[in-house]
């Protein structure tokens, strides 16, 4: 399988539904029954996060925090535009997703990149999700009907601990970008009293599902964060912010 164009990529049939593709010397492998052609290669094919890019930080390499991340989508589309990480951990619930997602963060930035096959919430515990390949709209509140063998428990964690067990408890520590796509959860997390870490983090990038989103962004602020807009944003739920505390250096 082959797409034309400069800002599509070219990709090799592997099999009925796995293919890889390439850009800018990333490789990225998606399956097209876990629909990531709607995830991971839309983050590389389209602007959807990278017309922020050029208001993340330039100068070193970046800690990153992903979640909700898929294949990995977002993390190479950075490394595509010419970043490179310092530690790049990158959190997915759905197991077999989270195979793909292992793959392209260990072929692209070995060393570097993490894996982590989690939710995050407000809180800790547990869910059932369902057994399948996989989704962009995966969701921890998804409601089943099907047998319970249809499902698989995966760990809720919290952002804090999150942030603690990866990079550390120390205030000083920065995290340079930090990407919430968690269809949903955003709400829980972000009110809840366990996602301090965000005042360390200098960029947040988020997509923003339905719910009361005045009041949602309003919390984002509150925790000391302006929003960044680009110049060919569209109203499609996706948000950028810069901590007003930590002023990015380009």
């Amino acid at each position: 399988m082959v797409e034309t164009g400069s800002d599509f990529l070219s990709g090799d049939l592997i099999s009925a539904s796995l293919i890889v593709y390439r850009k800018n010397g990333i490789t990225a492998l998606v399956d097209l029954r876990g629909d990531d052609q709607n995830g991971t290669r839309m983050c590389l094919v389209s602007d959807m996060y990278s017309k922020w890019f050029s208001h993340f930080p330039q100068q070193c390499p970046l800690k990153v925090l992903d979640l909700g991340a898929n294949g990995g989508g977002f993390s190479l589309s950075l490394l595509a535009a010419g970043f490179s990480f310092s530690k790049c951990v990158c959190v997915e619930m759905n197991p077999n997703t989270y195979i793909r997602l292992q793959f392209n963060l260990n072929y692209n930035c070995p060393g570097t990149g993490t894996a982590v096959n989690a939710a995050v919430a407000g809180r800790n515990g547990s869910v059932s999700i369902m057994k399948n390949q996989g989704g962009t709209s995966d969701s921890i509140y998804l409601k089943h009907l099907d047998a319970e063998k249809s499902l698989v428990e995966v760990p809720l964690i919290t952002f804090d601990e999150l942030a603690g067990s990866y990079f550390g408890t120390d205030k000083n520590t920065i995290i340079d970008v930090c990407k919430i796509d968690v269809e949903g959860a955003e709400y829980e997390i972000l009110h809840s009293d366990t996602c301090q870490s965000l005042l360390r983090t200098k960029i947040l990038i988020i997509e923003i599902h339905d719910g009361d989103r005045a009041k949602l962004m309003e919390r984002i602020c509150s925790l000391g964060f302006c929003e960044i807009f680009a110049e060919k944003q569209i109203n499609d739920g996706v948000h950028c912010f810069e901590n007003k505390e930590l002023k990015v250096q380009k």
